[in-house]
């Protein structure tokens, strides 16, 4: 049997994971203190209890100590993290009881089609270390025979659906708590954010996230609006990303009062969490546990659920961890052993982390959608380009940066070959930093300026500088506290210089003080980080000695620095040599030096320090250009220093893509309605692309609520046995205006009966007196005509006044439209609908369900093969599918035709799909707009000039919603790429055919590449 299977066995056996263990372990040690204390008089049977548990705590640490010895056994230990875009393997052997780095490997993750499954990935990395090595890993039948961990941010990170009241204030709560837990945000919807409700559901259908957080509304507060999420979430029935059918994680963390009621109406479709309100008052934010209750999910859940995660977890000898929390696990080892105030930031293809260890806290953040491939257009639209151009050579026009950087997100994978993809990376990177890190100061520390009274209580502060404080003012610290900036990623990791190391801490950073920068060259922190969970003394004892380099000093003087005057002096010990800087200035030591640097008057080195002695061969870069309000300088790459000013670089790259997928056969698409309406077509129907195959008729079904609570009056505070006997309606009844729902026995008046306001069917009853009613939709399509006057015997011109509606108010079926009290009289409304018009001449009112139907258009030629629950159709067609990199719009079809540079758009062209083989522009899209094209297939377009027609940068490549007439596919990419030979063979070949489009476009695990469907007939 191999290591790891054997260990799963254990574990199974055992029922434990490394997270629990640890839970125990912490139990165990409070109690034994509080005996230790004296402060303990338990009873027999809790001493027993008591007893038992240490025994089986003490038993699991010996099974776990069992484990740590059996790997110090082994020669090799194999580990791995599945990466974003990456899978990351190293090799490590011992020699001499020290375990050491032998070799490593990185091979793409494997989580986009054809190779859907992370395993894939994990054995092309040990078959290459096996060939570097010769060390066998795998087994003839591929299998890992040696003791092999991994920690995983496979997928892209954690995507997540955010659903709040208001986008001002539990938007962003729930916001803030999602990138507090390092999820990413596919889409935040609001209440009040004036998206239509059927095109919500639309894009929670398309979207497919991991997981949903619900929030809104203060404890005790009206529960209206999320029963208004709530009724949209269970209508529109998202799929997961990865194996579609199973239920979504939803955490819900709002108003207590609606838990309940939340609960009843979405766990038949969702996997419910409920969690303490993220916000329960106004002045009141509690986001903790949801944070680790997302964490949670996210490890026992959503993680699993990567394609081929589950049997990877068979493989493994502990638990797999997330790649951040690799990290987190060494740096608080690292920092605990050197006693140092330590930043770390992992930059990575869809995130950027940033951990700080500090004063001994720890803080994380995880800056979802800041990363450098999948993530790198997120970061031009955050920064703007003025910022990443201030980075590069003046040589770079802004074009050739904005297509570089839109290229490489929708090509995750590739690695830049030429010195100009680099400095561009460089440049994102930079900017990328510089948000994750206020991201980072924003999430976890409370900032504060220095008054007066602040200097005279705090003589260690420096007073130009902001005080942060953790959780209380007795945590509180400087920027310039920090001792050692260690930095890790694929884009410093691989950036060729130490120049290149220190150009992008420096400038992302902005570090104040004293500053040792070391790099995790190989970016080895998460494998020792999951290694640290089985033995952190051998964990730390590589990452020292293998992994860490160091790359130099910075050196920030602190103060008020101005332009021009002098800052301090730097003196070559040994030698009369003495240089002064002055603000604005920078100086770098390549080779460093034995020297004495003193600042001037009022400017500090470090708090309070005005002198240092430093003697190092490392480079160290000193920054005079201020910081915060008197930063008086520019960019590193404006100074006329040679290492990091590269003048003379030409712009080259070979980021895009050279060929298409193309595809001829028969193939199923789904067709689906927002929510549950009519479907017109049966099985063997033959369908054309405008062919109407289903629709919504009328709007979504509202769901209403009745609190018996409040029918009775709160003071009486009814148990749930009263309620439950008091009922008089049961699920699936329809109630009407004024039927009785619940009766009251009152020793004075005797029964005392409640009554309906609404009308609808029961689909729950809670406990606590909540009746869900969802709408009745048995509405009229033709309009219905009330004579009022006749009605009630009053002259047409005055009926107004015994209207109990106005013009354009919806009303119910059975609610009193109007009434004569004294004469007892009343109109109940006989249909449901708006009033769309009151004539006073004739005293009529007309009463019209006039909401336009929402069709559902088949979209493509082909033959209907399943209908479900008439919400969805599958359509088999026939044809050639072919797959751009990137689309914008929704869908549309239309007749192939041609067109060439010369040619002119004109209206002619309306409805029809245009191919161009060469670029186009944005002239191009405004004339296709006018002439109301369908469809447009292009090879490429500049960003600028698409980002000039939308009037919207691109951001996280989460396409296909764009409120533009015509769907448009790029096959190539951004910049000025002709079409591949391939489509344009095919599409002179399918000149005059039909062609269905789709521009949906997610770059992301599970990765939806815009379509075309060439049907042949």
């Amino acid at each position: 049997m191999l290591f790891g299977e054997k260990v799963r066995q254990a574990r199974i056996e055992k029922n434990i994971t490394q997270a629990e263990l640890a839970e125990r372990v912490n139990v165990t040690r409070q109690t034994v203190s509080l005996i230790e204390s004296g402060n303990f008089n338990p009873s027999l049977k809790l001493c027993i209890d008591i007893s038992l548990a240490l025994k089986k705590t003490l038993d699991e640490l010996f099974w776990i100590g069992n484990v740590v010895s059996k790997l110090s056994n082994y020669k090799y230990i194999f580990i791995t993290d599945i990466g974003s875009t990456t899978t990351k393997g190293v090799l490590l052997y011992k020699e001499k009881d020290k375990f050491n780095i032998l070799s490593e490997a990185n091979k793409p993750t494997t989580v986009e089609k054809p190779l859907e499954d992370v395993k894939i990935g994990i054995l092309e990395v040990a078959k290459e270390l096996e060939i570097k090595t010769g060390v066998k890993i795998l087994t003839p039948k591929g299998k890992i025979k040696l003791p092999y961990l991994t920690t995983s941010s496979a997928g892209g990170g954690l995507q997540i659906l955010v659903f709040g009241i208001t986008a001002s204030d539990t938007g962003k709560a729930a916001e803030l708590t999602v990138y507090g837990a390092g999820g990413v945000i596919l889409k935040t919807f609001t209440v009040d954010d004036k998206i239509p409700v059927i095109n919500k559901m639309k894009m929670i259908r398309d979207l497919h996230p991991d997981m949903i957080l619900m929030a809104g509304g203060m404890d005790g507060g009206n529960i209206s609006s999320l029963v208004r999420i709530s009724e949209m979430l269970s209508l529109s029935k998202p799929s997961p990303k990865f194996r579609e059918g199973e239920k979504i994680p939803l955490v819900y963390a709002g108003n207590k009062d609606a838990r309940k009621f939340i609960k009843g109406v979405l766990e038949s479709n969702f996997e419910i969490h409920i969690e303490d309100n993220i916000r329960p008052t106004q002045s009141e934010l509690i986001t903790e546990p949801v944070k680790k209750k997302i964490l949670e999910i996210f490890m026992e859940n959503v993680m699993e659920r990567a394609p081929g995660y589950s049997e990877v977890k068979k493989w493994v000898v502990s638990d797999i961890i997330p790649t951040p929390s690799g990290v987190e696990n060494l740096l608080k080892h690292y920092g605990e052993r050197l006693k140092k105030n330590i930043i770390m930031v992992d930059i990575g293809g869809a995130t950027t982390d940033i951990f700080s260890y500090i004063n001994s806290e720890y803080s994380r953040t995880v800056a979802a959608n800041i990363g450098m491939s999948f993530s790198i257009s997120e970061i031009l639209a955050k920064a703007g380009i003025e910022k990443i151009l201030s980075h590069l050579p003046g040589s770079f026009n802004e074009n050739d940066v904005r297509n570089y950087i839109s290229n490489k997100m929708i090509n995750p994978t590739y690695i830049p070959i030429h010195r100009s993809e680099i400095l561009i990376e460089h440049a994102a990177a930079i900017e990328g930093i510089s948000i994750a890190w206020i991201q980072h100061q924003e999430m976890n520390y409370k900032v504060s300026r220095i008054g007066f009274l602040d200097r005279i209580k705090k003589n260690d502060t420096d007073h130009f500088q902001k005080i942060f404080y953790i959780e209380n003012e007795d945590q509180s610290f400087q920027l310039s506290d920090f001792d050692i900036f260690i930095c890790s990623g694929g884009v410093l990791s691989n950036s060729g210089t130490k120049e290149d190391v220190l150009k992008m801490v420096i400038e992302g950073f902005k570090p104040s003080g004293i500053v040792k920068i070391l790099l995790d060259k190989s970016f080895k922190s998460p494998h020792l980080g999951v290694l640290s969970t089985l033995d952190s003394d051998i964990a730390i004892d590589i990452f020292e000695r293998e992994c860490l380099e160091e790359i130099g000093y910075v050196i920030v003087p602190i103060g008020k620095i101005s332009k021009g005057k002098k800052v301090l002096s730097v003196k070559h010990n040994g030698s009369d040599l003495s240089v002064n800087l002055k603000g604005g200035e920078i100086t770098y030591l390549k080779n460093g030096g034995d020297m004495t640097i003193t600042s001037s008057k009022k400017i500090h080195l470090k708090k309070n320090i005005d002198e240092i002695q430093l003697n190092t061969e490392l480079p160290v870069l000193i920054d005079c250009r201020g910081r915060g309000d008197y930063f008086t300088g520019t960019s590193i790459a404006q100074f006329d220093i040679p290492e990091f000013n590269w003048k003379d670089v030409e712009f080259k790259t070979e980021v895009f893509r050279k060929t298409g997928v193309m595809k001829e056969g028969t193939y199923t698409f789904k067709r689906e309605l927002p929510y549950e309406g009519k479907i017109f077509v049966n099985n063997d129907d033959i369908v054309e692309p405008d062919s109407v195959i289903g629709e919504n008729t009328f709007t979504p079904p509202r769901i209403f609520l009745i609190d018996i609570n409040q029918l009775v009056g709160y003071d009486k505070k009814l148990t749930d046995e009263q309620i439950k006997k008091g009922l008089l309606v049961k699920i699936d009844d329809v109630v009407h205006i004024g039927d009785k729902v619940f009766k009251e026995k009152n020793g004075i008046m005797g029964t005392i009966y409640h009554r309906s306001s609404i009308r609808g069917k029961v689909i729950q009853i809670e406990t606590n007196g909540m009746i869900v009613l969802r709408e009745i939709q048995d509405y009229s399509d033709k309009p219905v005509v009330i004579n009022i006057a006749k009605r009630i015997n009053v002259k047409p011109k005055y009926i107004k006044s015994y209207l109990r509606f106005k013009k354009g108010d919806f009303i119910e079926r059975g609610v009193f439209l109007a009434s004569l009290p004294r004469e007892r009289l009343f109109i109940k409304s006989p249909s449901t609908g708006i009033i769309s018009e009151v004539d006073t001449k004739k005293g009529s009112v007309t009463i019209h369900y006039n909401v336009n139907p929402i069709p559902l258009i088949s979209f493509l030629k082909g033959r209907i093969i399943d209908i479900r629950d008439n919400i969805s159709v599958n359509i088999s067609a026939k044809g050639t599918l072919l797959f751009g990199v990137i689309g914008f719009g929704g869908e549309n079809f239309g007749e192939i035709i041609h067109v060439k540079d010369k040619d002119k758009i004109t209206s002619k062209l309306s409805g029809k799909v245009v191919v161009s083989f060469n670029q186009i522009d944005n002239k191009f899209l405004e004339d296709a707009k006018k002439s109301k094209i369908a469809g447009i297939i292009a090879p490429s377009i500049n960003n600028l000039h698409w980002v000039n027609f939308y009037n919207e940068e691109i951001g996280v490549a989460l396409t296909g919603d764009e409120k533009i007439p015509f769907t448009l596919i790029l096959t190539e990419g951004f910049g000025n790429i002709e079409m591949n030979e391939k489509y344009i063979e095919l599409f002179k070949k399918m000149k005059g055919n039909t062609a269905s489009l789709s521009g949906r476009t997610q770059i992301r695990a599970g990765v939806t590449r815009p379509l075309i469907l060439i049907n042949i007939y």
